[in-house]
């Protein structure tokens, strides 16, 4: 743990209140600042090039987090931008112009830093590993289907399952000819599992809530990602457990997966109509 009171009275760091909204640095600014997270939440954004004026959001940064600690190696453009998403309250030290006599100055408190950057940068490499291994896996039993169909995609869904290791998986279609209406697919906790069940819900998107009203069984802490590719909502993939929330990390897995997942529903809806189409031929 970082010892915020002794760090903060060693007046070395600045305190900087940052309003919802507001950006702490921008993508190619240079900044030789170390920054201490106390309370707040931010977001790394990562310009598209393609997309002027677009990005695309690598995740978030909360209490208790460290950024900018390339900083005590050396100074260069930053490639990222960070926003604050609520209102944020940072503590920072000039690295270039203080850090070394803060470390002279506080030894202890310079190497509880250092530890702690450590700490977190260990962490953060885990779910690094977690996302590739999980992203791997789900690839290659992808790569392995000769044919797609609904057995396939199913199985697909049990494999992600157990790959997340969570304790229930549901698929809810949105039927592309029918506006607002839903299917639900597959539940891994039904006992036939493969069902055709029409939702009584009548919105163009689906939530928890509305999942809810239609009294589907859920464990308690439940995480829902839309199948989309463009503007084409496919439906949306269910997982539920019950010992722990969804972390941030493994939101970000989720989403990866979705994408794999709906590239999959997509070539299946292709090849049906391929089929169609033949034995529509055929029958002439």
């Amino acid at each position: 743990m970082l010892d915020i009171q002794n760090i903060t009275s060693s007046g070395f760091f600045e305190h900087l209140s940052l309003a919802s909204g507001e950006y702490l640095f921008h993508e190619g600014d240079i900044d030789g600042r170390l920054y201490i997270v106390l309370q707040g939440e931010l977001e790394i954004q990562k310009s598209i090039i393609t997309q002027v004026g677009q990005f695309k959001s690598l995740g978030k940064i909360h209490s208790g987090d460290i950024l900018g600690e390339s900083a005590l190696i050396e100074t260069k453009a930053k490639e990222v931008s960070i926003q604050s998403t609520i209102d944020t309250e940072i503590l920072f030290i000039d690295v270039a112009k203080n850090y070394k006599k803060f470390t002279l100055q506080y030894p202890l408190l310079s190497e509880n830093i250092l530890l702690y950057i450590i700490e977190l940068n260990n962490q953060r490499l885990l779910q690094s590993n977690n996302e590739i291994t999980t992203n791997y896996e789900i690839s290659t039993v992808i790569s392995q289907m000769k044919y797609i169909n609904s057995r396939s995609v199913y199985t697909l869904l049990d494999t992600i399952e157990h790959v997340l290791g969570v304790e229930q998986i549901m698929f809810v279609e949105k039927n592309q000819a029918l506006r607002d209406t839903y299917i639900l697919k597959y539940d891994s906790l039904s006992e036939k599992k493969i069902k055709n069940t029409v939702l009584n819900i009548k919105s163009n998107q689906l939530t928890l809530d509305t999942l809810k009203q239609e009294n589907i069984e859920m464990k308690v802490h439940t995480l829902l990602t839309p199948l989309i590719l463009g503007d084409i909502y496919y439906g949306y993939i269910v997982i539920s457990r019950s010992q722990k929330k969804f972390n941030e990390n493994e939101e970000k897995i989720l989403q990866n997966i979705a994408t794999s997942l709906v590239g999959v529903i997509r070539q299946k809806g292709i090849q049906t109509e391929q089929k169609n189409i033949k034995s529509l031929r055929n029958s002439f």
